[in-house]
């Protein structure tokens, strides 16, 4: 009966400061993810698509969807949880690791979309682990194993511990001591919406982070985003990549990017046509942690050279002034000579 089927017309009023929160996106933010705190089997995802959920979680994906319009999509995303505390650590908050992701559409198919593996963070927006907040997981707990619902399993590890530092004796020796570690299994269901227009901006927020600070190492979707711009020499691109840079700081390009970038624009463009524009957008978008090395301070000089220093020399002073930028390089640290 179509009457008691749950529709977003009936979440109108309540749909509208979500309709206005997700037009207000930037474009690299259009991605977020709801925690159902529910497990729906595969088998039921697959037979029934989105009408295997309850009236209330589709009435969720419903107004996500009435609240987008119809660039928006939304996907039901399976995942499972192995997150391990131990005793021995006082306030320990535990690890999770996160794995077996399964993407349905509306229809029960199974996609393989990897380039959303990359990006998808099921951390809360503001998780007890990042007072930064910014993760894509609409939630009502900061703690991330709240968001999955009810625990599946649990398993407790005894960790004999024999060797330690002796306090009473001031020497190194054997300090027998036990402790235990603990692993819970959620398995739990997440509705996932994102803008389909927006899809070129959103690859370029992967990145590649340490296993040991968790600091990002290199951002893979901007190199990889920035080579197709060179490729295609397509200045559309250039300018959405851009934006997307210039809207997230730990996405800004390093000397080899903006290097490749400028000498594209110096190459093709000319006064006339906005590439001088472009040009300073470029050179304001490096890393303000990156010191320029001197074959990016040669491709300044010849941006210079073809586009004037007029246009150019409110970033490129913000470099020659800017002391905070690491000193890489000997040319860098002496260029103010």
């Amino acid at each position: 009966n179509d009457a008691v089927s749950p529709t977003a017309n009936l979440l109108h009023k309540s749909v509208i400061p979500l309709k206005t929160s997700l037009s207000l996106l930037p474009r690299p933010d259009r991605m977020i993810l709801v925690p159902l705190r529910k497990h729906y089997s595969p088998s039921s995802l697959t037979l029934n698509g989105i009408d295997a959920l309850t009236p209330d979680h589709r009435a969720i994906a419903e107004s996500i969807k009435w609240a987008g319009g119809n660039n928006w999509t939304v996907l039901v995303l399976n995942a499972h949880n192995t997150h391990t505390t131990r005793s021995e650590t006082v306030d320990d908050i535990g690890t999770s690791k996160i794995s077996l992701w399964t993407f349905y559409d509306e229809r029960g198919r199974k996609l393989h979309p990897k380039w959303m593996q990359k990006i998808i963070d099921l951390s809360p927006m503001e998780g007890e682990d990042d007072k930064k907040g910014g993760h894509m997981l609409l939630s009502t707990s900061n703690r991330l194993v709240d968001n999955w619902g009810k625990r599946k399993s649990k398993k407790t590890n005894t960790l004999h511990h024999g060797y330690g530092y002796d306090s009473d004796y001031s020497h190194y020796g054997y300090d027998h001591h036990t402790s235990y570690e603990y692993i819970s299994t959620y398995r739990a269901t997440f509705l996932l919406a994102y803008d389909a227009d927006s899809v070129y901006e959103l690859k370029c927020v992967e990145v590649s982070k340490s296993s040991i600070s968790g600091r990002i190492i290199r951002n893979d979707g901007v190199v990889a985003a920035a080579a197709d711009v060179v490729k295609k020499q397509d200045y559309s691109l250039l300018g959405r990549l851009i934006d997307v840079v210039e809207s997230k700081e730990e996405l800004r390009f390093g000397s080899s990017t903006c290097r490749d970038l400028l000498e594209m624009v110096i190459s093709t463009g000319n006064k006339c046509d906005g590439t001088t524009s472009l040009s300073n957008r470029i050179i304001g978008a490096l890393s303000t942690s990156t010191e320029p090395d001197s074959m990016l301070w040669n491709t300044i000089v010849s941006a210079v050279k073809k586009f004037g220093w007029r246009d150019l020399r409110a970033n490129i002073s913000s470099l020659l002034l800017d002391e905070s930028r690491k000193k890489e390089n000997d040319y860098g640290s002496s260029r103010k000579s």
